[in-house]
């Protein structure tokens, strides 16, 4: 399948590397080039303008959708590295220049403020504001280390294109200017001595040791030449973005864009002081700076939560002081006909890897290394003998003889929907000369009833037939990694690991359905797992929920012959009923846990309307694509979703008895879509 990759392929003495298994995390992606290697920086581009233009703007998303991948398009070194590349250019978006500063806030390691309390070692008493103008301290500090860098940057050849881009010119004027903003009374004296900027870089990087070495022991106190110069974020980023303006030639001249991702840790990495820490970066968004614009990354629900600004009860407003780009709404999977952006990110992110590694690799090869998937191919697999097809009929016998009449020469997927039909009349009290005249016209073709419901067909005869559900193809795949980045690249990379180790010249040709399944369940298990294994987040609590509500979806599925709901994958709450006889702290649990579990990943949450007359709003949730192998559920979401009520759900998730979300079969009838015996 593959050609020109003879001199490529790895041979037993030099294993095959995994190039799925490089750099999973993208806040590691420091580096423009592995950058450019891994991701296309055109795509999502277009879906998430708000981000590049002058505003100020959260980026949300679950645990590994791509905000980080977003975001560090605006950093001046990726800036840089396209505008010295002319063959590549910038991406499009890019309307006006601008400088991009990125503080990471657990890799900055600002979370050690409430390790000590700096106040109490010189005030003698606890001021928890104090304490947190301090960390406002340190993230000014940051910043501004961060801002010389990009200077010293920009007089290297490398940078030369952003220094044009920005319309700086480095002549003894532009030193003039940063020697002047060293003596602005924002410092109080700090940087009065500095006499070029690398001895500016050199102090600053001076006061964030100092604060470090006292945050972590090493030094009994705060030495009064830092704690007596404190500066506060919002006036250092708006001089900051002042002198940008100054030494600018450039018409607009060009704004700062400070990114601030890892938001959400704050609260996890410092429990008692996390809060607090958030709200000094509220403060920078509340302050609306013209000449300042900020970009947060936060997991979808853990933005939200404390949207004071520092020292006030003051808050942040959507759309008066920042906009919100939702990677969840982006990613999502469309309806019928709508255009769907994450196929694309995902065949691109998988040929620039293996490109990376085997530079003679086709874009065309990535899909056919996987193949096609084909619901009629999945179900003949599990049960090659005509013979055994009488298990999928678990029908009254003149019944069962009737469809297996009727389905002689069709497949095994047509025997099991032919069953489920017959049951779903059976379960209305249709009389059986009646279904036996109906079945004759065979309703279960009927285009929408067979759709709904092949995906919980082929999970129900691999259940007759004793066995696994099998995953394999180019578009299982991208269905299971559930619109997230992070799933997709970790699927793969297990599905890789599981073919080179069978077979180390598997690259020349499509990998094996049962060489795929197995490296798919693995990743799906170890998905599950990995709230299990956190503690920080109450991750373990959070496994346990999630393992009942896995076992109560199953039963919904595959314990109803009749498929007759198919759609009860997943559960609905209504958003106007409130929370039932739950009391306010289990009600908080309840939705502590929905919210936190999307933010991990390990739930997908979408709203929706009610069915019922007068049902009003309402929202949904499935649990993860990618957990569904490992649960046996499957990734199509189609129909109604299952009704409960808060307390009903409460019981399923926490409760002591075997989990359930109430009884099967149907709820409702829809006649527009489900075909009708004639009487």
């Amino acid at each position: 399948m593959v050609s020109n990759l003879e001199s490529q392929l790895d041979t037993p003495d030099r294993p095959i590397q995994n190039p799925f298994r490089e750099v999973l995390v993208t806040e590691l992606l420091e580096s423009p080039d592995l950058y450019r290697e891994l991701f296309s920086p055109k795509i999502l581009i277009a879906e998430a303008l708000d981000v590049f233009k002058h505003s100020n703007v959260v980026v949300t998303g679950p645990q590994g959708s791509g905000k980080s991948m977003l975001l560090n398009l605006l950093r001046y070194p990726f800036v840089g590295k396209w505008l010295a590349d002319k063959a590549v250019g910038l991406p499009p978006g890019f309307e006006s220049p601008f400088l991009g500063l990125s503080i990471n806030l657990v890799r900055s390691h600002v979370q050690i403020f409430g390790r000590r309390s700096a106040a109490e070692r010189m005030t003698g008493k606890k001021d928890e504001w104090l304490d947190a103008v301090c960390a406002g301290d340190f993230l000014a500090t940051s910043v501004l280390l961060e801002f010389l860098r990009a200077l010293e940057f920009m007089g290297t050849n490398e940078g030369d294109g952003l220094r044009s881009w920005l319309g700086l010119s480095l002549d003894p004027t532009f030193d003039k200017e940063i020697l002047h903003f060293a003596r602005s009374p924002v410092w109080s004296g700090y940087y009065t001595e500095v006499q070029s900027r690398t001895e500016f870089r050199v102090r600053a990087q001076e006061r964030l040791d100092t604060w470090r070495g006292f945050l972590n022991a090493n030094l009994d106190s705060v030495p009064e030449s830092v704690w007596r110069t404190k500066a506060e974020m919002n006036q250092v980023t708006h001089e900051i973005g002042n002198l940008l303006r100054t030494l600018s030639q450039a018409s607009p001249p060009p704004p700062l864009m400070l990114v601030i991702d890892q938001y959400e840790e704050l609260p996890n990495l410092n429990p008692s002081y996390g809060s607090q820490l958030q709200r000094l970066v509220n403060s920078l968004i509340k302050a609306r700076d013209p000449v300042v614009f900020v970009r947060v990354g936060a997991r979808t629900h853990d933005w939200g939560r404390e949207l004071r600004v520092l020292g006030s009860d003051s808050r942040i407003e959507l759309q008066r002081d920042y906009k919100l780009v939702d990677m969840a709404e982006i990613l999502i999977r469309r309806e019928e006909g709508q255009k769907w952006v994450f196929p694309r990110l995902a065949l691109d992110v998988a040929t620039r890897r293996i490109k990376a590694r085997y530079p003679g690799w086709t874009g065309n090869d990535t899909k056919g290394l996987f193949g096609k998937w084909q619901a009629e191919r999945e179900a003949n697999d599990y049960l090659p003998e005509p013979k055994r097809r009488k298990v999928l009929v678990p029908n009254a016998p003149e019944l069962a003889h009737a469809v297996l009449q009727w389905t002689q020469t069709e497949g095994v997927l047509d025997v099991r929907l032919a069953s489920a039909w017959v049951s779903s009349q059976e379960k209305k009290h249709v009389p059986a000369a009646d279904i036996l005249r109906e079945g004759q016209t065979h309703p279960w073709l009927h285009v929408w009833w067979r759709k709904e419901r092949i995906s919980v067909a082929l999970l129900q005869i691999a259940s007759f037939a004793n066995q696994r559900k099998r995953w394999f193809g180019w578009d299982q795949v991208v269905g299971l990694a559930g619109s997230n980045i992070s799933a997709f690249v970790f699927l793969c990379g297990s599905v890789w690991d599981e073919a080179a180790r069978r077979d180390p010249r598997f690259l020349e040709k499509e990998i094996l359905p049962q060489t795929q399944t197995l490296g798919i369940r693995k990743a799906s298990v170890t998905w599950k797992e990995r709230d299990e294994s956190d503690e920080r987040s109450g991750g373990a609590r959070r496994a346990d929920a999630l393992n009942r509500l896995g076992a109560a979806l199953k039963n919904l599925v595959l314990l109803d012959p009749a498929i007759s709901n198919p759609g009860h994958s997943g559960f609905s709450l209504s958003e106007t009923d409130g929370d039932g006889s739950l009391t306010r702290e289990h009600s908080d649990r309840l939705h502590g846990f929905l919210d936190d579990a999307v933010s991990w990943a390990s739930l997908e949450q979408r709203t929706h309307t009610s069915k019922e007359k007068g049902g009003g709003i309402r929202r949904k949730w499935y649990l993860h694509p990618l957990l569904s192998p490992a649960f046996g559920l499957p990734i199509v979401r189609v129909k109604e979703p299952k009704y409960v009520r808060p307390e009903v759900l409460f019981e399923c998730l926490f409760g002591t008895s075997p989990p359930s979300l109430g009884r099967l079969g149907p709820e409702r009838v829809n006649t527009r879509e489900t075909p009708r015996v004639r009487v």
